[in-house]
Protein backbone atom coordinates (compact mmCIF):
# COMPACT_ATOMS: atom_id res chain seq x y z
CA UNK A 1 0.00 0.00 0.00
CA UNK A 2 1.14 3.57 -0.30
CA UNK A 3 2.10 5.51 2.31
CA UNK A 4 -0.66 8.79 2.54
CA UNK A 5 -1.14 11.09 5.12
CA UNK A 6 -4.47 11.73 6.36
CA UNK A 7 -5.68 15.21 6.54
CA UNK A 8 -5.48 15.78 9.92
CA UNK A 9 -1.68 14.67 9.78
CA UNK A 10 -1.32 17.61 7.33
CA UNK A 11 -3.77 19.86 9.59
CA UNK A 12 -1.30 18.89 12.62
CA UNK A 13 1.88 19.29 10.49
CA UNK A 14 0.77 22.84 9.46
CA UNK A 15 -0.40 23.77 13.16
CA UNK A 16 2.70 22.96 14.51
CA UNK A 17 5.16 24.73 12.34
CA UNK A 18 2.82 27.62 12.48
CA UNK A 19 3.05 27.16 16.32
CA UNK A 20 7.13 27.20 15.84
CA UNK A 21 7.06 30.75 14.08
CA UNK A 22 6.80 29.90 9.94
CA UNK A 23 4.15 31.85 8.48
CA UNK A 24 3.56 30.32 5.60
CA UNK A 25 3.18 26.35 4.92
CA UNK A 26 2.46 24.44 2.00
CA UNK A 27 3.14 20.85 2.29
CA UNK A 28 3.24 18.20 -0.68
CA UNK A 29 0.85 15.90 -0.22
CA UNK A 30 1.59 13.73 -3.87
CA UNK A 31 -1.72 12.86 -5.84
CA UNK A 32 -3.43 14.64 -3.22
CA UNK A 33 -2.33 18.05 -4.06
CA UNK A 34 -0.73 20.59 -2.01
CA UNK A 35 -2.11 21.21 1.35
CA UNK A 36 -1.69 25.36 1.95
CA UNK A 37 -2.20 26.93 5.87
CA UNK A 38 -0.97 30.76 7.28
CA UNK A 39 -0.73 32.56 10.24
CA UNK A 40 -2.05 36.05 10.85
CA UNK A 41 -0.80 39.31 9.25
CA UNK A 42 1.08 40.02 11.81
CA UNK A 43 3.50 37.34 11.28
CA UNK A 44 2.89 37.57 7.79
CA UNK A 45 4.01 41.35 7.94
CA UNK A 46 7.30 39.97 9.39
CA UNK A 47 8.68 38.57 6.68
CA UNK A 48 10.50 41.37 5.98
CA UNK A 49 10.61 42.42 1.81
CA UNK A 50 8.51 39.84 0.88
CA UNK A 51 4.95 41.19 1.11
CA UNK A 52 2.07 39.35 0.57
CA UNK A 53 -1.44 40.79 -0.18
CA UNK A 54 -3.85 40.28 3.05
CA UNK A 55 -5.52 37.74 1.19
CA UNK A 56 -2.77 35.42 2.41
CA UNK A 57 -3.92 35.93 6.86
CA UNK A 58 -5.08 32.98 8.48
CA UNK A 59 -6.17 30.61 5.30
CA UNK A 60 -6.93 26.97 4.76
CA UNK A 61 -6.82 25.92 1.61
CA UNK A 62 -6.37 22.52 -0.25
CA UNK A 63 -5.40 22.67 -4.04
CA UNK A 64 -6.12 19.31 -5.53
CA UNK A 65 -4.15 17.74 -7.86
CA UNK A 66 -4.16 17.93 -11.79
CA UNK A 67 -5.20 15.17 -13.90
CA UNK A 68 -2.43 13.94 -15.66
CA UNK A 69 -3.11 10.64 -18.48
CA UNK A 70 0.27 9.20 -18.45
CA UNK A 71 2.80 9.47 -15.71
CA UNK A 72 6.19 8.97 -16.75
CA UNK A 73 8.41 10.08 -13.57
CA UNK A 74 7.48 11.58 -10.08
CA UNK A 75 11.30 13.10 -10.34
CA UNK A 76 11.26 16.64 -9.42
CA UNK A 77 7.58 16.75 -9.17
CA UNK A 78 7.44 18.14 -5.33
CA UNK A 79 10.50 20.25 -5.86
CA UNK A 80 8.88 21.70 -8.75
CA UNK A 81 5.37 22.36 -7.41
CA UNK A 82 6.88 24.29 -4.58
CA UNK A 83 9.29 26.32 -6.90
CA UNK A 84 6.28 27.95 -8.50
CA UNK A 85 4.00 28.66 -5.61
CA UNK A 86 7.04 30.71 -4.45
CA UNK A 87 6.93 32.22 -8.07
CA UNK A 88 3.40 32.77 -7.31
CA UNK A 89 3.83 34.54 -4.46
CA UNK A 90 7.16 36.55 -5.55
CA UNK A 91 5.34 37.62 -8.13
CA UNK A 92 2.05 39.32 -6.03
CA UNK A 93 -0.37 36.60 -6.85
CA UNK A 94 -2.97 35.86 -4.69
CA UNK A 95 -2.49 32.23 -2.94
CA UNK A 96 -5.10 30.02 -4.80
CA UNK A 97 -3.68 31.30 -7.92
CA UNK A 98 -0.19 30.32 -6.67
CA UNK A 99 -1.49 27.37 -5.66
CA UNK A 100 -2.82 26.34 -8.86
CA UNK A 101 0.19 27.18 -10.51
CA UNK A 102 2.40 24.85 -8.52
CA UNK A 103 -0.36 21.74 -9.30
CA UNK A 104 0.48 23.19 -13.26
CA UNK A 105 3.93 22.13 -12.77
CA UNK A 106 3.61 19.29 -10.95
CA UNK A 107 1.03 17.95 -13.26
CA UNK A 108 3.71 18.79 -16.23
CA UNK A 109 6.73 17.62 -14.51
CA UNK A 110 4.80 14.09 -14.23
CA UNK A 111 4.72 13.68 -17.57
CA UNK A 112 8.89 13.52 -18.51
CA UNK A 113 11.27 11.05 -17.22
CA UNK A 114 13.85 13.82 -16.18
CA UNK A 115 13.26 16.99 -13.13
CA UNK A 116 12.99 19.89 -15.99
CA UNK A 117 11.98 19.39 -19.37
CA UNK A 118 8.72 19.50 -18.53
CA UNK A 119 8.44 22.58 -17.03
CA UNK A 120 6.70 25.99 -19.17
CA UNK A 121 7.59 29.07 -18.91
CA UNK A 122 5.41 30.58 -16.51
CA UNK A 123 3.18 32.31 -18.70
CA UNK A 124 2.66 29.10 -20.79
CA UNK A 125 1.66 27.36 -17.00
CA UNK A 126 -0.64 30.17 -15.78
CA UNK A 127 -2.51 30.01 -19.01
CA UNK A 128 -3.04 26.14 -18.78
CA UNK A 129 -4.75 26.44 -15.84
CA UNK A 130 -8.24 27.13 -16.50
CA UNK A 131 -8.51 23.90 -18.98
CA UNK A 132 -7.19 21.66 -16.19
CA UNK A 133 -8.58 19.32 -14.48
CA UNK A 134 -8.47 18.64 -10.82
CA UNK A 135 -8.41 15.11 -9.65
CA UNK A 136 -10.42 13.64 -6.06
CA UNK A 137 -8.01 14.60 -3.42
CA UNK A 138 -9.86 12.99 -0.23
CA UNK A 139 -9.59 16.03 1.84
CA UNK A 140 -11.67 14.78 4.82
CA UNK A 141 -14.19 16.59 6.62
CA UNK A 142 -13.79 19.94 6.75
CA UNK A 143 -13.40 21.15 3.32
CA UNK A 144 -15.72 22.07 0.70
CA UNK A 145 -14.83 22.84 -2.73
CA UNK A 146 -15.64 25.99 -4.64
CA UNK A 147 -15.70 25.35 -8.04
CA UNK A 148 -14.78 28.75 -9.61
CA UNK A 149 -11.49 28.40 -7.70
CA UNK A 150 -10.89 24.77 -8.50
CA UNK A 151 -9.36 24.33 -4.70
CA UNK A 152 -11.05 23.33 -1.44
CA UNK A 153 -11.22 26.14 1.47
CA UNK A 154 -11.26 24.60 4.90
CA UNK A 155 -13.18 25.09 7.70
CA UNK A 156 -10.65 27.29 9.59
CA UNK A 157 -10.22 29.65 6.58
CA UNK A 158 -9.94 32.92 7.48
CA UNK A 159 -9.91 32.04 11.04
CA UNK A 160 -6.64 30.34 11.02
CA UNK A 161 -4.92 27.21 12.65
CA UNK A 162 -3.90 29.27 15.34
CA UNK A 163 -4.24 32.30 17.15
Amino acid sequence: PVLSYRTEDLRFLAHESLKLGAAIVVLKAGARGLYFATAGPERLKALGRLKVSKDFARRELWQPAFEVKEIASATGSGDNAIAAFLTGLLRGMQPELSLQAAAAVAADNLRVLDATSGVRSWEETVQSIPQRKPMDPRVGEGFKYEDSLKLYKGDKDGKGLVP
